[in-house]
């Protein structure tokens, strides 16, 4: 029984899932096979989910350090940006107080 198994198994692995429902659905094997061969298809079809889902981890985890990322280059531009308006706003104070220097010394 085991043989006949080993040897259901190898027919089963050249053939693609597609293949197999077909030939459930023609009724290619009997009754104790057609058992094995459900089984065997649920599995196949449980390792294509499962590798699925080790894909669309993988994206979450891509997607996952690609917004870190953006969120860290969002912080240094913000600093940045407040960097120059503190250094912009020091510059103004400085003109305003020149011109005011360069007023009273003409004026007077």
């Amino acid at each position: 029984m085991a043989a006949d198994r080993n040897a259901l198994y190898d027919d089963l692995n050249v053939l693609t899932e597609q293949q197999i429902e077909v030939g459930l659905a023609a009724g290619k094997w009997d009754d104790g096979e057609r058992l094995l061969v459900e089984h065997y298809l649920d599995r196949l079809r449980l390792e294509e989910a499962k590798v699925g889902v080790a894909k669309q981890r993988q994206l979450l985890r891509s997607i996952e350090q690609a917004a870190l990322l953006a969120v860290n280059a969002a912080n240094k531009a913000n600093l940045l940006a407040t960097a120059a308006v503190i250094l912009s706003t020091g510059a103004m104070l400085a003109v305003i107080t020149l011109g005011v220097l360069v007023y009273m010394a003409l004026g007077r």
